[in-house]
């Protein structure tokens, strides 16, 4: 691997496998000769076949929170935004009296009752 495409999958955190780079070649139609331009086009492919890989690896189990916090529908709003900046989350679930989902408090939820556009997060001051 050159010095070039290590940096490369370096700043991409990219992990190329020969097999990404074997199925981006065979996206190229005709003889490969490796000029600058054609490795430019093969890298392209390459991340692409990557990326998908990627994406099709990860699944939701493993990026989820397990332990939700949520909220009941009767919950004072003062309470459920100490809870969002306490757990460090942008939403709850609310949940009604079955403990079923019933919806979803978010802080664009609070930031547009507020009558704010897009802002940044302010659940930690509050």
């Amino acid at each position: 691997m050159s010095m070039f495409s290590k940096k490369k999958n370096a700043e991409n955190n990219l992990d190329i496998s020969d097999k990404d780079i074997y199925e981006a070649m065979k996206d190229i139609p005709g003889y490969l000769d490796i000029t600058p331009g054609d490795f430019k086009e093969l890298y392209q492919l390459v991340y692409h076949h990557a990326l998908k890989r990627i994406a099709q690896a990860v699944k939701a189990k493993d990026i989820m929170t397990a332990e939700v916090a949520a909220v009941e529908k009767g919950t004072p709003l003062k309470v459920v935004a100490r809870l969002m900046a306490e757990k460090g989350v942008s939403g709850v679930p609310v949940l009604d009296k079955e403990r079923r989902v019933a919806g979803v408090i978010s802080e664009k939820d609070f930031l547009s009752r507020m009558g704010g556009k897009e802002s940044e997060t302010f659940m930690p001051p509050v």
